[in-house]
């Protein structure tokens, strides 16, 4: 039985053998007819893929291989965002313990303040919250009283007496400092 291991080898290397090796590989596929077939089935594989049409992609496949990319990449810079931003808030969540354990002991002479001072400020905007609405129920009220024609008058005759005031102050202050330039 011959030894195959060599000249197959070199089937696929019969670009780089030397001429010796060359003959030996000719010589054998003369008297082996494994070899020969082996060989045979090779330059068949070969001559398939040389004979196979080119195939073009489908239309778009640019737009759409772009389109993923940015996709991809949207999606990596979202990962990397999300990421640094959990860090970050992991770290000032620890900080936050550190600095709350090393400050304990002074929150705790500044609580009675504080504690009066956020009464002080929720009282406050109760009674503003009270005032806003008595305003409100006093301003209501007296526009449901005022006749329909007034209502429509009134606003008018406001914008009548901005436009005149505007004027007088152009004309007394802007206009002659102008005129001095």
């Amino acid at each position: 039985m011959m030894k195959h291991q060599p000249f197959e080898k070199w089937l696929f290397e019969q670009d780089a053998l030397s001429g010796s090796e060359a003959r030996s590989l000719q010589d054998h596929l003369a008297s082996c007819e494994r070899c020969a077939a082996y060989a045979e089935a090779l330059r068949a594989v070969e001559n398939r893929f040389h004979d196979a049409a080119t195939l073009s992609p489908r239309a778009g496949f640019t737009q759409r291989w772009r389109a993923r990319l940015a996709r991809q990449r949207r999606i990596e810079r979202q990962r990397a965002t999300t990421s640094s931003v959990a860090t970050l808030t992991a770290g000032l969540f620890v900080l936050l313990l550190v600095l709350g354990a090393r400050l304990l002991p002074l929150l705790q002479l500044v609580a009675p303040q504080f504690i009066a001072w956020f009464e002080n400020i929720s009282a406050m905007l109760v009674h503003l919250n009270l005032a806003r609405e008595i305003l409100g129920t006093i301003l209501e009220s007296t526009i449901t009283s005022i006749p329909l024609g007034y209502r429509i008058v009134i606003p008018f005759v406001l914008f009548t007496m901005f436009t005149l005031w505007f004027t007088s102050m152009y004309r007394l202050g802007i206009l002659p400092f102008r005129r001095r330039l």
